[in-house]
Order: structure tokens, then C-alpha cells, then sequence
């Protein structure tokens, strides 16, 4: 959902979602599919420098710091 969340344009968004993701589900780095390591770079260099590192790094925080049920509520958030 991050990757295709910075797709979008939403870089913020897809950055507090892979820190939520990581947080909540520790083991998704060793499981993830080689193609989908390479998109999911792609996209965090891109909402670096969309968003500049203090930015990027507040929206990583704000994520790492979300409990499962809080990441799940975030993903379901309406974007209109």
C-alpha cells in the first residue's frame, strides 16, 4: 500500500505507512519479494526528496510510534 500510496504523489502518507509497517510487522523486511525491494526503495528516495529529510523523518517517527490498530484506522483514513 506505501508503494503505491507514493505512486500517488501522497509521499508523506506512504512514509508514516512503512514506518507503521515496520513497527507493527518487524518480519516484512526478510519476506519481501526481490521486485517489490526495489519499487519500495524507489519510493522512499522519492518521498525524500519530495518531503526533504526533517519531513521525512517526522513522518517515518509518526509512524513507528503507531500500534497495529492505529495503522489499520490510518489505511482506512478517506483522503478526499
Amino acid at each position: 500500500m506505501g508503494i503505491v500510496t507514493a505512486a500517488v504523489g501522497l509521499n508523506r502518507r506512504a512514509v508514516v505507512l512503512f514506518g507503521a509497517l515496520y513497527r507493527v510487522c518487524p518480519w516484512v523486511n526478510n519476506t519481501v519479494a526481490p521486485i517489490l525491494v526495489a519499487q519500495y526503495e524507489e519510493a522512499m528516495q522519492s518521498a525524500l526528496t519530495a518531503l526533504g529529510e526533517v519531513e521525512f523523518q517526522a513522518a517515518w517517527e509518526e509512524g513507528r510510534s503507531m500500534t497495529y490498530d492505529q495503522m489499520l484506522a490510518y489505511v482506512l483514513e478517506d483522503q478526499d
